[in-house]
Parts: C-alpha cells; sequence; structure tokens
C-alpha cells in the first residue's frame, strides 16, 4: 500500500473528499518530522518514532571497489508496539 492508497480508503472509509485527507495525513506526518527531531514521538496503540546516530563505518565503493568512510549520521526508527 502507498500513500496514495491510504488516503483513498481512508477517504472513503469516513465519507470525506480525498483533498482534505490528504491535508490531514500531510499535516500528521509533518508534526511527526518536526517532533521527532526533538524528542521521541509516541503513538498509543501503534508504535514509537525514535532519533538514533548511525556511527562512521568503512564501506565499499561497488563500482570501483575502493574503500570509503560512510560518515556519522542521524536516522529515524520505528519501533512497532510488540502486541500490534
Amino acid at each position: 500500500m502507498n500513500k496514495s492508497d491510504l488516503i483513498g480508503q481512508v477517504a472513503v472509509l469516513t465519507s470525506k473528499d480525498k483533498k482534505d485527507v490528504e491535508l490531514i495525513f500531510n499535516t500528521i506526518i509533518n508534526r511527526i518530522k518536526e517532533t521527532v527531531k526533538v524528542e521521541d514521538v509516541k503513538i498509543a496503540g501503534f508504535g514509537t518514532f525514535k532519533t538514533e546516530i548511525r556511527k562512521e563505518r568503512q564501506g565499499v565503493n561497488p563500482k570501483t571497489l575502493e574503500k570509503i568512510t560512510i560518515p556519522e549520521k542521524t536516522v529515524v526508527k520505528f519501533k512497532l508496539l510488540k502486541d500490534f
């Protein structure tokens, strides 16, 4: 299922216009994106979004087989509730 499918199904289930559902969906996703930069986002009955630092590591360029250093970066992780 992709974003369009989800929006379409929610629109049908709620008898709302797709444009309205898309606006609400985008607003929720944008709030999660902004908030997770500052703190964990816990959605009761669903799961938790949180940031994690991925440490610097060694890798290989697949084209040249040259060893490269992949820099440290912050990534977002999602953990689904155990009893979901």
